[in-house]
């Protein structure tokens, strides 16, 4: 009896392996499988797992239930689900797309690289390339137009510091002789004060032509606001303007270094 109970279990052994699709080794058999849904059977190909008689724990291996609908899984018609092979055939389709990919963007590449190219670029060095690190010549400079509003204000403004300077030379020879008549004179005597005040006069006097060059430079920072180029009229007249004031200031010190110092 035992001997039969023996040859009973490796036959049953067997068909769980067919029910399973699997050899004796455990690795799966696809095409019985396949096969078992495709000949319209219902329920699970071949028989169950748990055949009895029972040589088992019915607690840790119960009996097997049939499957309720073999065939209408493979055929997508159990409420509407997808089928088995369905499923199976889409994400072997999807496989093999995302192996081609690769295939297809190389096939491609081949493709451009054997293309016939006889327009090679020239290796001759660009006309970029062949410029020096020198800096480039200025342009030309614009003519300049003659504007007689800018002509009017700085004749206005040359007669206003032709009369500041006139002063000035006038008030400056006074303070001269008086700075020379009071030369050793102590200080604080009549000699010595007159003369200290000649010079506190010549102070005002520049002040009074350095006014006259206010308005020959707001003419200039004017126009070139405007962006407009530059007028050598005006700045002559600004250049000469400065130079008589820087003269009249070193005349008033040398004229103040004739007296002793209070």
């Amino acid at each position: 009896m035992r001997h039969g109970y023996a040859a009973r279990g490796a036959g049953d052994m067997v068909q769980m392996h067919r029910a399973m699709g699997t050899n004796e080794k455990g690795r799966l058999a696809p095409p019985l499988v396949f096969h078992s849904f495709s000949a319209g059977k219902n329920g699970a190909p071949g028989t169950i797992r748990t055949s009895d008689p029972q040589i088992r724990s019915l607690m840790l291996y119960p009996a097997e239930l049939r499957a309720p609908c073999g065939a209408a899984l493979l055929d997508g018609e159990s409420q509407g689900r997808k089928s088995v092979a369905s499923i199976f055939f889409t994400a072997y389709a999807k496989a093999m797309m995302r192996r081609s990919l690769p295939l297809a963007a190389l096939a491609a590449t081949l493709a451009g690289c054997s293309a016939d190219t006889t327009g090679y670029p020239s290796l001759a060095p660009r006309p970029a390339e062949t410029m020096g690190f020198e800096e480039p010549a200025p342009p030309p400079p614009v003519p300049v137009r003659a504007d007689p509003a800018t002509d009017a204000r700085i004749a206005a403004a040359k007669t206003a510091q032709a009369s500041a300077a006139s002063a000035f030379d006038a008030g400056a020879a006074r303070a001269e002789g008086l700075a020379r008549a009071a030369r050793g004179a102590a200080v604080g005597s009549d000699r010595w004060l007159d003369a200290q005040a000649a010079v506190a006069e010549l102070d005002s006097l520049r002040a009074a032509y350095g006014d006259t060059i206010g308005p020959l430079e707001d003419l200039a920072a004017e126009r070139a606001a405007a962006l407009q180029p530059a007028y050598p009229a005006l700045d002559r007249a600004v250049e000469a303007a400065r130079a008589t004031s820087t003269a009249q200031t070193r005349r008033i010190d040398a004229i103040a270094a004739l007296l002793k110092p209070a």
